[in-house]
């Protein structure tokens, strides 16, 4: 081997450990191979080493061990296995074999959506009806915005959503300061919660 970068022959192996995070925010830690030169001092690579291979082997190992954790996870916030199964459509026993034989990347990619977001069960049980969907997401906007108020003094509540060929109207009530604030624009876009103030943003008016 010769240094790319003084071309001196006197190269040797070196490795580390390093990591990478998958797409859930798994840290995958593999042994990091590169070439090093004892007269110049520079680090290279070079396409010999197996850095790919150890890192696909770590991370295949980081699913299997994370796959049996995000099942059990599921048991507990989303119902029995069995009724997952069902209302996704997925063959009996495959959470099961998932967990004892390691999971592909796919179905680690599903797993781990479901553990995020597993008010997704509902969505699928109701057949990814639009507006069943839509009434699913502001129920879980409302709890998300419940624990962000939690300790302020404030409580959000979601009244109603009137329209079924929009997203729909949005009432909010919260009880500091006591006002009833209700969006009458589509509600596609993102609202941030001012509650010293007692708004959530301009496009909002405030009723007394």
């Amino acid at each position: 081997m010769i240094c790319s970068f003084c071309n001196s022959e006197n190269v040797f192996t070196n490795s580390e450990t390093t990591s990478k995070k998958l797409f859930n925010g798994e840290q995958v830690s593999f042994l990091d191979n590169f070439f090093e030169c004892a007269d110049c001092g520079e680090s290279f690579y070079e396409g010999s080493l197996l850095n790919d291979n150890n890192f696909l082997e770590e991370k295949k190992n980081v699913i299997s061990i994370s796959t049996k954790s995000l099942i059990s996870r599921l048991k507990d916030k989303v119902g029995p296995i069995s009724s997952i199964e069902r209302v996704f459509d997925i063959p009996p026993r495959t959470f099961n074999r998932w967990k004892n034989d390691g999971a592909s990347s796919g179905a680690y990619v599903f797993l781990s959506f479901l553990d995020h977001l597993p008010w997704l069960f509902d969505v699928a049980a109701h057949k990814f009806n639009k507006e069943k969907t839509e009434r699913i997401i502001v129920r879980q906007a409302g709890h998300i915005l419940n624990s962000r108020l939690n300790g302020t003094g404030a409580e959000l509540f979601v009244d109603s959503i009137v329209s079924s060929k929009e997203f729909g109207e949005l009432t909010v009530r919260w009880n500091k300061p006591s006002v009833a604030i209700t969006n009458k624009a589509s509600m596609e876009g993102v609202f941030e919660v001012e509650p010293e103030f007692g708004y959530l943003n301009d496009d909002y008016e405030m009723e007394a």
